[in-house]
């Protein structure tokens, strides 16, 4: 309906008052109506990472992994496997106590979709720790990416709990500092986390 209506409103930009439309049956069904959704969008443009997500999420209601990967290239405009539909699914699927946290935080540009499929891994707890994080401060996908890594590597060479390295390393104590700006917070916390991973020996 949503890109029909774009379609009529062009049409009338351009002084056209003829519209041809095709009629739905009764017959229709949630599965036709879904993926004809998600092509209208990505017939017009690319999906946006939070759109892939729910895509994804949404057709995974109506047909298995597989055969969503066979479509994939007209359902998403690129061809994806079964492995990575399925990560995708999850991330639409995942919930805490604000709902969707990370789809949310990918839609507001806080998070990216490789550090996001790198928290599916993490316990609930833990990933809220990422989660409160990168809320606070804006950092490239590839820095996410390493902050995550670093950090998982410095409690498994430790053998602590995720909670207790966030604690060692002051990083909240960093995020919450007024004096800093986000470019100085997210510097001084990426300097904090690689000092820890690879320490300088005396």
């Amino acid at each position: 309906a949503v890109s029909g209506l774009a379609h009529i409103r062009a049409l009338s930009l351009n002084g056209s008052n003829d519209v041809q439309v095709l009629l739905s049956g009764p017959d229709l069904t949630h599965r036709d109506i879904l993926i004809r959704a998600v092509v209208s969008v990505v017939q017009r443009r690319a999906l946006s990472q939070a759109e892939l997500i729910r895509a994804a999420g949404l057709l995974g209601q109506v047909m298995d992994v597989k055969e969503m990967a066979g479509h994939s290239s007209v359902f998403f405009g690129r061809k994806m496997n079964p492995g990575y539909l399925d990560q995708l699914i999850s991330l639409f699927q995942a919930r805490d106590d604000n709902g969707n946290q990370m789809l949310s935080m990918i839609q507001a540009g806080r998070l990216a979709l490789k550090p996001a499929l790198q928290l599916l891994d993490f316990p609930e707890p833990e990933r809220k720790l990422f989660l409160t994080l990168f809320q606070g401060i804006k950092v490239s996908a590839s820095r996410q990416v390493q902050m995550i890594t670093f950090l998982k590597e410095v409690s498994a060479r430790d053998r602590i709990p995720m909670e207790d390295a966030f604690k060692r390393m002051q990083l909240a104590r960093i995020l919450d500092d007024p004096g800093l700006d986000n470019a100085q917070k997210a510097d001084r916390i990426f300097k904090t986390i690689y000092e820890n991973r690879y320490p300088t020996l005396s």
